[in-house]
Order: structure tokens, then sequence, then C-alpha cells
């Protein structure tokens, strides 16, 4: 379980390994490459994460943190993946890639906490 502690490189471990996210799909909601990712997740200490980024991977830790008592494992990433009514039909991936991620957090907190749709 991810906290607010939790380290950058941590929070992509789970995303990538435990919720089953893709390096695409975090390349695309955090603004780095793939490649940089992939080091990160190993644990490379040698490239340091730039703030940016650390923003990206503070923004996903919420929203794992906040689902993760509702959808265990891969049913995040399914969660991310798929068109949310409460976002007018959108992916939440493709919300937070356009820089739309405080909707996509209203949505996830709304779900967490059992507001119908």
């Amino acid at each position: 379980m991810l906290t607010e502690r939790s380290a950058p490189e941590e929070v992509v471990r789970v995303l990538l390994n435990d919720s089953k996210m893709t390096l695409g799909e975090l390349s695309e909601m955090i603004g780095a490459a793939e490649r940089s990712i992939s080091r990160w997740a190993r644990g490379d200490k040698s490239i340091v994460i730039q703030e940016r980024y650390l923003n990206a991977i503070d923004d996903l830790r919420y929203l794992h943190s906040v689902l993760g008592s509702s959808l265990a494992g891969a049913e995040f990433a399914h969660w991310m993946r798929t068109r949310n009514r409460r976002l007018g039909g959108e992916r939440p991936t493709t919300m937070i890639a356009a820089d739309r991620y405080k909707e996509v957090k209203k949505a996830a907190e709304a779900f967490a906490d059992g507001i119908p749709d």
C-alpha cells in the first residue's frame, strides 16, 4: 500500500507491477520517457527525477491511495483506462496526460466515497 511517504521509485514500481499499468501509460501521464520510468522502477540512482515528474508521480500516488481501498491490483489500472461517466465518457489516463488531473481526482474521490454517478 502506498503512503504519503512512499518514494517516487516505489510508486512507479507499484503502478507497474501490482496495478499493471504499462510503461506507455505512465509515460503519457507523467510526461517522461518510458526508458526513464523503467530506470526509476529498477531503482537506478544515476538519474535524478525532475520536479515536474515528481509532482505527476505524487498525483498518481494519491489516486492509487484513494481508489486502493475499493480497487485492488489491476482493478486500479482498469478504472484508469476505462471511459468514465463521471468524466463525460473520457478515460482518466487521457485526461491526466492532458493536464486535467483535478477532474480525475474529483471523480476518484466521488467513486471512493460511493457517490452515485
